[in-house]
Order: C-alpha cells, then sequence, then structure tokens
C-alpha cells in the first residue's frame, strides 16, 4: 500500500516520515525549504489568478485596490479550478498539465503590464 507519509532510512539526516521526499522529524532546515516551496507555490497561484483576474475584468472601475484584488483573485481561483476540472474530466490532467495552467493564466495579461504596474504602485504607496 503507497502512502504519502512513509520511513525513508537512506538518507544522511536519519529517518523520519517523509512527504514528498522530505524528511520532516530530522532536520528544522528541510522543514524550511519544505514550507517556502509550498508559500512560493501558493504565492504564485494567488498572483496568476490575480492576472488572469484582472484581464477577464478589465473594463471595470473599482473603488480600492483591495476591492480590485478580492474580486480579481476570487475570479481567476475559480477560472482555474474550473480549468482544471475540465483538462481533468477530458483525461488530459498530468503534472505538466497542473504547471502549465497558472503559466498560461499569467500569459493572459501578457498585454496589461501598464495595468499591473499601476497596481503594483498602489500597493507599495
Amino acid at each position: 500500500m503507497a502512502a504519502s507519509i512513509s520511513e525513508r532510512s537512506d538518507s544522511c539526516f536519519g529517518s523520519g516520515p517523509t512527504v514528498s521526499g522530505y524528511i520532516l522529524s530530522s532536520t528544522p532546515l528541510n522543514l524550511c525549504y519544505f514550507a517556502f516551496e509550498h508559500a512560493a507555490f501558493i504565492l504564485l497561484i494567488v498572483l496568476a489568478s490575480y492576472v488572469a483576474g484582472r484581464r477577464l475584468t478589465s473594463g471595470f472601475s473599482y473603488h480600492s485596490f483591495i476591492e480590485k484584488f478580492v474580486l480579481c483573485t476570487g475570479l481567476g481561483l475559480g477560472l482555474l479550478a474550473s480549468l482544471v476540472f475540465f483538462v481533468g474530466v477530458s483525461g488530459w490532467l498530468t503534472g505538466t498539465v497542473l504547471v502549465g495552467l497558472p503559466a498560461l493564466m499569467f500569459l493572459m495579461g501578457a498585454g496589461m503590464g501598464r495595468e499591473l504596474a499601476g497596481d503594483w504602485r498602489v500597493v507599495r504607496g
């Protein structure tokens, strides 16, 4: 029976439960790498969702940046979930496709450089 958490003893850090090849109980540094990689991936998903949602709502006006960020990100996350669903239903869901969908969402906003730069200036203050 294959499980996502397993015992591995061939590591130089000792044995312990692993998730995706990281030994969680042996060294804090491995746990930091694990957390950083996952936090960076979540940040990229949120940014890709914001860019895609901003592209879809480019004709709307917003009262504040927070309103724009929340609505655009929510719309982009819904778009990403729908894309994953339809790709999965069609039978083409692979790791490469899962990485490519956020990249495709970034490409949706390729022509929006000035708008996104203006949004960045608002965030920086």
